[in-house]
């Protein structure tokens, strides 16, 4: 039994060169959409041209102001390279353009009811992205530190304890990571991922019967 990593919550499927080729062809013939250039901000990413990325989705942005697909992958990309205040200021935007759009991708436990809570789901939100950015590089312990700031913003966010527990698991810090995981499962305790990574840290902390009743129950929510 291992750790099983969650997904990414915000993350986006890569595009290849053939889609590049095609977004650019409907930037030929529809320069004014803002659809076409965001999804050449979707293709620059996929191979690892961030500038040219961001000028792509601010062109799509400068075309349709409202146009909100284009600011969260801005919003993400700037994550990503620990540009966090500007981050923060696209995932505001998209918040009050589109709050649906937006709490189904920003799980942070928070509902957007004033312009604090609003704040806090953004800080948050850019700060996991980026420690799932961190992770990914291998750098588990600065991704550590930065799903703990994602918490100080939203104290119930779920995927911030799950994958915090699991990171503290890897850095061989049971007792913290038992702690998250366990309020992971309090927050979802039908989430089959969230228990079997409680059952695995319980068992390498030789908390051997409780890990055997999370892992059984994973099994059967799993099913």
């Amino acid at each position: 039994m291992i750790f099983l990593l969650t997904g990414a919550t915000g993350a986006r499927n890569r595009i290849w060169q053939s889609e590049y080729t095609l977004s650019g062809d409907v930037i030929q013939k529809s320069p004014r959409k803002a659809r076409g250039h965001n999804n050449l901000g979707l293709a620059y990413e996929s191979m690892g041209r961030t500038e040219a990325a961001i000028a792509a989705y601010s062109r799509a942005i400068a075309l349709n102001p409202g146009y909100f697909p284009a600011r969260n992958n801005r919003g993400l990309l700037y994550a990503r390279l620990a540009r966090l205040e500007q981050a923060e200021q696209e995932f505001v935007a998209v918040l009050r353009l589109k709050p649906d759009y937006a709490l189904e991708r920003y799980r942070t436990g928070l509902e957007p009811n004033n312009e604090t809570d609003i704040r806090r789901i953004s800080a948050a939100f850019a700060h996991f992205n980026l420690a799932l950015f961190l992770r990914d590089r291998g750098k588990t312990g600065q991704a550590a530190e930065q799903y703990l700031l994602a918490l100080r913003f939203a104290p119930d966010y779920l995927d911030a304890h799950l994958n915090l527990g699991i990171a503290y698991g890897e850095l061989g810090l049971l007792d913290k990571a038992i702690s998250h995981l366990a309020r992971a499962e309090r927050l979802d305790p039908g989430n089959a991922v969230v228990h079997h990574n409680l059952a695995y840290a319980l068992k390498l902390g030789g908390r051997t019967v409780e890990s055997a009743a999370h892992l059984e129950q994973a099994k059967i929510l799993a099913r």
